[in-house]
């Protein structure tokens, strides 16, 4: 992995997205020297970082590693592995957070119902929580028949909403269709400390996906998740 060339590519994408450094780094939750570090190669994202810059970045993983003619930093059949080598380390890295740093709780995300099954991590950190929805088993490929352009992402507990990323109706809808099913796989939703959700061992919340379909119908999805502390026992 060329280091310059992935400093190079954070740097074009943060200017594509009208970004400084330091807004940046107040989105990833670091420093603007740690942003100035990986842009010049002294030093690369670890694999939590790296999961944090791409969301904030709003792109995927893979974005990060290409080119801007498309040229890929290593060859597509290794890119796959790549990028599975990565997940899988980021989630045992998730594991053995409350070892490296007791202040770090983590938390089991899942719900299950006739159609799917959600997974996920929850953390949370010193200055903020933060969702990650990592892996959706679309049992009879409902959700992955249902192409998008764009969707609105709500996070519930009780009657308070405790996140909202409005998409629908705005001038940014997604640049071409996707299903549903990749979508809600890839959520990552931030919560500022004032805000806390982690108020027990096991909590639950009502998750909402608005979606427009390619016919601009707009529907809703919603799903019941349930939190729980992931233990040293």
């Amino acid at each position: 992995m060329d280091v310059n060339k992935i400093g190079n590519q954070i740097k074009k994408i943060r200017k594509e997205k009208g970004l400084s450094q330091a807004e940046l780094a107040e989105k990833v939750g670091v420093s603007d020297k740690t942003i100035s570090k990986w842009e010049t190669g002294i030093a690369l994202p670890n694999l939590m970082d790296v999961r944090l810059l791409c969301d904030a970045l709003d792109i995927r993983i893979d974005n990060l590693l290409s080119q801007e003619n498309n040229s890929k930093l290593i060859k597509k059949n290794n890119l796959f592995w790549l990028v599975v080598g990565i997940v899988c380390c980021f989630l045992l890295s998730i594991l053995l957070l409350k070892t490296v740093n007791p202040k770090i709780e983590a938390y089991s995300i899942k719900s299950e119902n006739e159609n799917f099954i959600l997974n996920g991590i929850a953390l949370n950190l010193p200055t903020k929580d933060v969702l990650f929805i990592n892996d959706i088993i679309d049992k009879d490929n409902l959700l992955s028949n249902i192409e998008i352009v764009n969707y609105e992402v709500i996070l519930k507990k009780d009657q308070q909403t405790l996140y909202q990323k409005q998409l629908i109706e705005n001038t940014n809808p997604l640049s071409s269709s996707k299903s549903l099913a990749s979508i809600v796989s890839h959520l990552t939703i931030y919560l500022e400390k004032e805000k806390l959700f982690f108020q027990n061992d096991e909590s639950k919340f009502t998750l909402i996906v608005k979606y427009e379909n390619q016919n601009e119908q707009i529907s809703e999805l919603t799903i019941d998740i349930a939190l729980k502390e992931i233990t040293d026992e």
